[in-house]
């Protein structure tokens, strides 16, 4: 009686734990079909702006799923980079060395950190620059894992989605040095990349990047207590600007669609 009952919880538990395992690869597999379709999407999408060179890197918080389409190229990051020097300049004063109290100029360390986040204030960026030096910039990418070369300003889409995902789960800095990061980064001013194709109830914090041909937007969006990090550069030429802009929209809309 004793051994009957035994064997049948073990193949109760059995059948469970069977149950468990199909549910979860089903999950997988439904997953895996959602993000090949819409990479098909995106792809389809940046095809049809050729000849500009376009670069999307996801990463879904919520599954743990991230792929890329496009370029897999490294790009001149523009001022996308300037919320790497931000962290990197958080976790100097965390550690001692630094203080946002500091004048830099006629202005504060914590002031030109604002102006250089939210108004993409490149004489904030020079000045926090040579505050912290490249030097230190380098080592803080490093030690992060992220691939940013200092000397040419460039990354890859993957590298910046990467620290904002980091950035994000709270590994770079402490909670509060987080939260004042990410408060610079949902009130920028300029709302025309990914912003543009957000309604109002998904929080978004983002840092855009415009220097000559390059129009990029690096961004973490929120619907749903379901975090997304999107990054989008794009490179073109002196006469596709409009273009550049316009193509925000569709991708950022395809990505909110599969995701949300």
């Amino acid at each position: 009686m004793f051994f009957h009952r035994n064997r049948s919880r073990l193949l109760f538990c059995f059948v469970l734990l069977f149950i468990a395992v199909g549910i979860f690869l089903f999950q997988k597999y439904q997953q895996a079909k959602e993000v090949a379709a819409e990479k098909k999407v995106l792809t389809k999408i940046i095809k049809s702006y050729a000849p500009i060179q376009i670069s999307v890197s996801v990463i879904n918080l919520s599954t743990g799923q991230s792929f890329s389409v496009g370029s897999s190229q490294k790009f001149i990051a523009a001022s996308t980079s300037k919320i790497i020097l931000a962290a990197c300049l958080l976790h100097e004063v965390e550690i001692g060395k630094k203080s946002l109290s500091t004048q830099l100029g006629s202005y504060s360390v914590g002031f030109q950190l604002q102006q250089m986040v939210q108004e993409s204030n490149n004489d904030s960026w020079h000045a926090i620059t040579n505050y912290v030096g490249l030097q230190t910039l380098s080592y803080c990418a490093q030690s992060i894992g992220v691939h940013y070369f200092v000397s040419n300003n460039s990354i890859t889409t993957q590298d910046e989605a990467l620290f904002l995902q980091k950035l994000y789960t709270g590994a770079l800095l402490d909670s509060q040095d987080t939260q004042l990061l990410l408060s610079y980064m949902q009130n920028t001013n300029e709302n025309t990349l990914i912003p543009s194709a957000v309604s109002p109830d998904v929080t978004i914090y983002h840092k855009y990047g415009w220097l000559d041909s390059y129009v990029h937007d690096a961004a973490i969006l929120i619907y749903h207590n379901t975090p997304v990090i999107l990054v989008i550069y794009t490179k073109g030429s002196t006469t596709t600007a409009n273009k550049q802009i316009q193509l925000f929209k569709p991708i950022t809309k395809t990505v909110l669609q599969y995701v949300y």
